[in-house]
Protein backbone atom coordinates (compact mmCIF):
# COMPACT_ATOMS: atom_id res chain seq x y z
CA UNK A 1 0.00 0.00 0.00
CA UNK A 2 2.64 2.84 1.08
CA UNK A 3 4.96 1.67 -2.18
CA UNK A 4 1.57 2.69 -4.44
CA UNK A 5 1.43 5.58 -2.55
CA UNK A 6 4.49 6.63 -2.96
CA UNK A 7 4.00 5.75 -7.22
CA UNK A 8 1.23 7.41 -7.36
CA UNK A 9 2.69 10.70 -5.63
CA UNK A 10 5.95 10.40 -8.14
CA UNK A 11 3.42 10.19 -10.91
CA UNK A 12 1.84 13.72 -9.74
CA UNK A 13 5.01 15.40 -8.68
CA UNK A 14 6.67 14.23 -12.47
CA UNK A 15 3.25 15.57 -14.08
CA UNK A 16 3.43 18.67 -12.25
CA UNK A 17 7.34 19.29 -12.92
CA UNK A 18 6.62 18.05 -16.89
CA UNK A 19 3.72 20.55 -17.24
CA UNK A 20 5.79 23.47 -15.61
CA UNK A 21 8.82 22.98 -18.12
CA UNK A 22 7.05 22.56 -21.40
CA UNK A 23 4.64 24.95 -22.85
CA UNK A 24 0.85 23.74 -22.90
CA UNK A 25 -0.73 24.96 -26.33
CA UNK A 26 -3.46 25.52 -24.44
CA UNK A 27 -2.78 26.50 -21.24
CA UNK A 28 -1.07 30.02 -22.22
CA UNK A 29 -2.65 31.01 -25.35
CA UNK A 30 -3.89 34.80 -25.92
CA UNK A 31 -6.48 35.88 -24.57
CA UNK A 32 -7.44 37.08 -27.65
CA UNK A 33 -7.36 33.46 -28.97
CA UNK A 34 -9.82 32.28 -26.19
CA UNK A 35 -11.98 35.28 -26.55
CA UNK A 36 -11.28 37.22 -22.85
CA UNK A 37 -8.95 39.37 -21.82
CA UNK A 38 -5.58 38.35 -20.37
CA UNK A 39 -5.55 37.72 -16.41
CA UNK A 40 -2.38 38.96 -14.81
CA UNK A 41 -2.44 36.52 -11.82
CA UNK A 42 -3.62 32.99 -14.61
CA UNK A 43 -1.26 34.03 -16.99
CA UNK A 44 1.10 37.11 -16.53
CA UNK A 45 2.30 36.67 -13.25
CA UNK A 46 3.11 33.18 -13.75
CA UNK A 47 5.64 34.22 -16.69
CA UNK A 48 7.14 36.56 -14.58
CA UNK A 49 7.67 34.62 -11.90
CA UNK A 50 9.52 31.68 -14.05
CA UNK A 51 11.79 33.62 -16.60
CA UNK A 52 11.78 37.24 -14.79
CA UNK A 53 12.17 37.52 -11.18
CA UNK A 54 14.54 35.30 -11.14
CA UNK A 55 17.44 38.02 -11.92
CA UNK A 56 14.63 40.73 -12.06
CA UNK A 57 14.33 41.36 -8.55
CA UNK A 58 15.15 43.95 -5.80
CA UNK A 59 17.72 41.95 -4.62
CA UNK A 60 19.49 40.75 -7.34
CA UNK A 61 19.49 43.62 -9.44
CA UNK A 62 18.53 46.46 -7.11
CA UNK A 63 18.07 49.90 -8.77
CA UNK A 64 17.02 47.92 -11.85
CA UNK A 65 13.63 46.91 -13.20
CA UNK A 66 12.47 44.40 -11.53
CA UNK A 67 9.12 42.44 -11.72
CA UNK A 68 8.09 42.01 -8.15
CA UNK A 69 5.71 44.69 -8.32
CA UNK A 70 3.76 46.72 -10.64
CA UNK A 71 6.17 49.93 -9.77
CA UNK A 72 9.26 48.20 -10.36
CA UNK A 73 8.08 47.07 -13.55
CA UNK A 74 6.48 50.30 -15.22
CA UNK A 75 9.91 51.74 -14.52
CA UNK A 76 12.10 53.13 -17.72
CA UNK A 77 9.64 52.56 -19.93
CA UNK A 78 9.94 48.74 -19.66
CA UNK A 79 5.91 47.88 -19.50
CA UNK A 80 4.29 50.66 -21.29
CA UNK A 81 0.11 50.38 -20.64
CA UNK A 82 -1.56 50.16 -23.98
CA UNK A 83 1.54 50.86 -25.88
CA UNK A 84 3.34 47.47 -26.69
CA UNK A 85 5.65 48.76 -29.50
CA UNK A 86 7.11 51.27 -26.70
CA UNK A 87 7.42 48.67 -23.64
CA UNK A 88 11.27 47.38 -23.45
CA UNK A 89 9.92 44.01 -22.09
CA UNK A 90 8.61 42.74 -25.69
CA UNK A 91 11.77 44.12 -27.16
CA UNK A 92 14.36 42.32 -25.18
CA UNK A 93 12.04 38.59 -25.18
CA UNK A 94 11.70 38.78 -28.75
CA UNK A 95 15.39 38.96 -29.59
CA UNK A 96 17.31 36.53 -31.07
CA UNK A 97 18.43 33.50 -28.54
CA UNK A 98 22.63 35.06 -28.24
CA UNK A 99 22.11 38.55 -28.69
CA UNK A 100 23.49 41.02 -26.12
CA UNK A 101 19.94 42.36 -25.04
CA UNK A 102 18.00 39.07 -25.38
CA UNK A 103 16.23 37.89 -22.40
CA UNK A 104 16.06 35.91 -20.50
CA UNK A 105 19.75 35.26 -21.10
CA UNK A 106 20.03 32.30 -19.25
CA UNK A 107 16.80 29.35 -19.05
CA UNK A 108 14.30 28.85 -21.56
CA UNK A 109 13.24 31.38 -23.84
CA UNK A 110 9.31 32.59 -23.55
CA UNK A 111 7.58 30.61 -26.19
CA UNK A 112 5.36 32.62 -28.88
CA UNK A 113 2.41 31.68 -27.08
CA UNK A 114 3.87 33.50 -23.93
CA UNK A 115 5.27 36.36 -26.01
CA UNK A 116 1.72 37.12 -27.75
CA UNK A 117 0.45 37.12 -24.30
CA UNK A 118 2.91 39.38 -23.00
CA UNK A 119 1.60 41.65 -26.32
CA UNK A 120 -1.80 41.54 -25.80
CA UNK A 121 -2.02 41.92 -22.18
CA UNK A 122 -0.53 45.12 -22.48
CA UNK A 123 -1.99 46.16 -25.26
CA UNK A 124 -5.12 45.73 -23.12
CA UNK A 125 -4.10 48.14 -20.46
CA UNK A 126 -1.32 45.85 -18.59
CA UNK A 127 -4.19 45.63 -15.24
CA UNK A 128 -1.89 45.06 -12.94
CA UNK A 129 -3.86 44.19 -8.95
CA UNK A 130 -2.31 45.86 -6.38
CA UNK A 131 -1.81 43.93 -2.71
CA UNK A 132 -0.44 40.38 -2.56
CA UNK A 133 -2.50 39.26 -5.65
CA UNK A 134 0.41 42.00 -7.42
CA UNK A 135 3.44 40.58 -5.64
CA UNK A 136 5.32 38.30 -8.02
CA UNK A 137 8.15 36.06 -6.33
CA UNK A 138 10.41 33.79 -8.14
CA UNK A 139 9.57 30.59 -8.51
CA UNK A 140 11.91 29.21 -6.36
CA UNK A 141 10.39 31.13 -3.20
CA UNK A 142 7.23 30.24 -1.99
CA UNK A 143 4.29 32.56 -1.23
CA UNK A 144 4.35 34.19 1.78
Amino acid sequence: MKRACLLSGLFTLSAVFLSACFNDPAGDAPAAATGGTVSFTKQIKPILSQKCTICHNTQVLPNRPNFETREGAMKSQVIVPGKPDESRILTVITEAHGADKAMPPVSHRLSKQEIATMRTWIEEGADWPSGWSGRVRPAFIPEE
